[in-house]
């Protein structure tokens, strides 16, 4: 794999999306929606083709690429957009009970990356890197091992926010794999 910034329609990227301090925020579904309603969003307005994905509590996992533009462009608003539903979803949730915690690392976060908002939900970067046609199936099966690995689950399709999980509601893009 190689890292790029000037990607074209078509190729296939492996994306590391952290939020800022690897805070475990994908621990509630309420939040794990959202990623997964913005994924939906941006595959059917934004050109983005979604091959595979993992979201894990602190990271979200793309083998992705782009119909059309450049995939940081695109992931740069992906995360601007979906950091600002978090947010709010966070502060109007009256089931958190990790709200104040949260708000206060991601005000920390935002201070140290010296930020102009007053929080910082995602890491800065996305560092897409190519796929080389002759990985593409081992790198796809690395990425839905992720959860099996961190012994979150014994078989990659038992884990609910994973493109192995038979009744994942990701739109995803099938045509390259198969």
């Amino acid at each position: 794999m190689t890292e790029t910034d000037n990607s074209s329609p078509g190729q296939i990227h492996i994306v590391t999306l952290s939020v800022a301090g690897n805070i475990d925020v994908f621990t509630r579904y309420v939040y794990c929606d959202i990623i997964v309603d913005n994924l939906n969003y941006f595959i059917e307005q934004k050109h983005l083709l979604v091959y595979e994905y993992v979201l894990m509590p602190s990271r979200l996992y793309l083998m992705a690429g782009t119909g059309k533009g450049n995939i940081s462009r695109l992931l740069r608003d992906f995360k601007r957009i979906t950091g600002q539903q978090l947010f709010r979803a966070v502060s109007t949730n009256a089931k958190e009970d990790r709200k104040e915690w949260l708000n206060r690392l991601f005000n920390f976060y935002s201070n140290r990356y010296q930020d102009n908002s007053d929080r910082h939900f995602w890491q800065f970067g996305n560092n897409p890197r190519i796929v080389q046609e002759n990985s593409l199936e081992v790198q796809r099966m690395e990425l839905l091992q992720i959860p099996v690995k961190a012994r979150l689950v014994a078989d990659a399709s038992h884990y609910l926010y994973c493109s192995a999980y038979p009744h994942q509601r990701v739109k995803l893009c099938r045509q390259q794999q198969e």
